[in-house]
């Protein structure tokens, strides 16, 4: 719907914030402070792996799968470039929110075309996806991870479920670590800053996963090479390395400027965001060493 409103507004010659030539419309890949962004960038994408559950269940997999893939990859991209244009199109750089630019691209637009109504409706429609998104996201996960408690891999405390299957104590720890975690508006100078610590955050952790998945890709294809599989990567060996080496390539860039803030907004000290990234890491790392670590002594007790 942004986009639609953002094709009107260029086609009524309407003034926007974007200088529309090559210059304006291409990032600078020599300049840091735009290179940092591309964390937030990778983190958009994340998650398409999630699919690869039911590669088994397509008629064609190695064709079809493939091809629903990079068609979901490059729609996302297409969207979030649209998207993004069309809200940098009419918010000034100095007042667009991470957390509400989209919003305030949708009240401009209402306003514009003289149908401010609609404002309140789409805050409520949005918001009542992102509850559907969150429990999506909440649940997902939290069922795989009383998976891993059903083979013993958790302490057994995290096997209890009720009812309906949900995985309690699971689902009241992620609760309390997102609180804890929330407390960062508390600290930080904006909530600018505050959003994007826990966007490096999560995009770190997400490519420290991705790096270890594609050297899992590399090693499993070279020590279990007869084993029938459900969906290889086409052009042998030499597209294997090509889409390892291209993973861990970019997930390591991606890692490493994930240290950098972005200049655009002030995060305070350097050091205590620097900090928070790094005990984020060692933390959430942490938790499943010390689980693999113990996990003989889960095995040998009942809940």
């Amino acid at each position: 719907l942004i986009i639609i409103f953002g094709i009107f507004w260029l086609l009524g010659e309407n003034p926007g914030e974007i200088h529309w030539n090559w210059k304006g419309l291409l990032p600078n890949l020599t300049s840091l402070n735009e290179l940092v962004l591309i964390s937030g960038v990778l983190l958009g994408l994340a998650g398409l792996e999630m699919s690869s559950v039911h590669a088994q269940n397509v008629v064609n997999p190695k064709k079809d799968y493939l091809l629903g893939i990079f068609s979901s990859a490059l729609l996302i991209i297409i969207v979030s470039i649209l998207g993004g244009l069309s809200i940098a199109n009419v918010v000034p750089l100095e007042k667009i929110e991470l957390t509400s630019a989209g919003m305030e691209a949708f009240r401009f637009f209402f306003q514009a075309f003289q149908i401010p109504w609609m404002t309140p409706l789409i805050s409520a429609i949005t918001a009542f996806g992102a509850v559907g998104m969150l429990s999506t996201w909440i649940a997902g996960p939290s069922r795989g991870l009383l998976a891993a408690a059903a083979d013993g891999d958790l302490p057994p405390i995290f096997h209890k479920s009720n009812r309906h299957g949900m995985p309690v104590a699971i689902l009241t720890t992620q609760a309390i670590l997102v609180t804890i975690l929330s407390t960062l508006f508390l600290f930080m100078p904006s909530v600018n800053s505050s959003y994007w610590a826990l966007i490096a955050l999560s995009s770190v952790l997400y490519q420290l996963m991705y790096i270890l998945m594609f050297l899992s890709l590399l090693v499993l294809r070279y020590k279990k090479p007869a084993m029938k599989r459900p969906y290889e990567i086409p052009f042998g060996k030499v597209g294997l390395w090509l889409v390892g080496g291209f993973g861990i390539t970019g997930s390591t860039f991606g890692l490493f400027f994930a240290f950098f803030p972005p200049a655009q907004f002030s995060v305070g000290k350097l050091f205590l965001f620097e900090s928070f990234l790094i005990g984020g890491i060692l933390f959430f790392c942490s938790i499943p060493l010390l689980c693999y670590r113990f996990r003989k002594h889960f095995h040998s007790k009942e809940v």
